[in-house]
């Protein structure tokens, strides 16, 4: 049994808030380190000559990189395939005639980075299975922790 000892997110979508400014964070826990994991990711953009993200060697296979940009073509699906990244005929349907999930484009991230590395375990995790520091309610000495920066989103 192996323990996880790292821990990181991956934003899907506008992070960086330049854009539209949404986007979903998904936590990842992983059996290497952050720096590690992206250098797994800089290996597989080489090798198959384009990335999953919108800067790093984007081409006309780079999926869901422009604004409204919500599916994949046939193209890049056969790419990834041939690449050894493993995704269901049902989900490769979805992906070229309606759109991917937030969720779904994670799951494909990860699964990419592990062709670099068949060792390596990354998990996508629910976010209730970290512990957050404020809760409701009072504890054992009627303590409370509410929120912090309320004030700072304003409409």
């Amino acid at each position: 049994m192996w323990i996880m000892k790292y821990k990181f997110k991956i934003p899907i979508g506008d992070w960086s808030g330049d854009g539209h400014g949404k986007h979903e964070d998904y936590l990842v826990e992983s059996s290497l380190p952050v720096e590690e994991v992206r250098e797994l990711y800089f290996q597989a953009c080489e090798k198959i000559g384009f990335s999953l993200d919108g800067s790093h060697k984007q081409t006309e296979f780079t999926p869901c990189a422009e604004y409204q940009e919500s599916n994949f073509n046939e193209d890049t699906i056969q790419k990834l395939l041939e690449f050894g990244v493993e995704i269901s005929d049902e989900d490769q349907d979805g992906w070229i005639e309606d759109y991917i999930e937030t969720e779904q484009f994670c799951d494909l991230v990860l699964k990419f980075i592990k062709t670099q590395d068949k060792d390596l375990i990354l998990e996508r995790v629910p976010e209730e299975d970290f512990p957050m520091l404020q809760f409701y309610g009072f504890d054992k000495k009627q303590r409370h922790i509410g929120y912090f920066g309320y004030g700072i989103f304003y409409v």
